[in-house]
């Protein structure tokens, strides 16, 4: 991720997404599915999404829901 080698070190990376949640709610998995199949990517739950910023540099400080996705807010770590 390129973020990291241009975001200030006291700055702030915000996300609009859709967070998994442990739900067995038939729209979840068919997100998934399209996702998958329509655009080679996928849908990823909050431990998932702090493993994928850990990796790019990043701390994951906050997931706030808002209407059927997340906005979620990370800082370099």
């Amino acid at each position: 991720m390129r973020c990291a080698l241009t975001i200030h070190p006291d700055g702030t990376l915000i996300l609009l997404d859709t967070v998994l949640t442990c739900s067995d709610h038939p729209s979840q998995a068919m997100m998934d599915l399209l996702m998958m199949v329509l655009t080679s990517g996928r849908e990823r739950t909050e431990p998932e999404y702090r493993s994928l910023l850990k990796e790019a540099g990043f701390s994951l400080t906050r997931v706030i829901p808002a209407r059927g996705h997340s906005i979620l807010e990370s800082q370099p770590v």
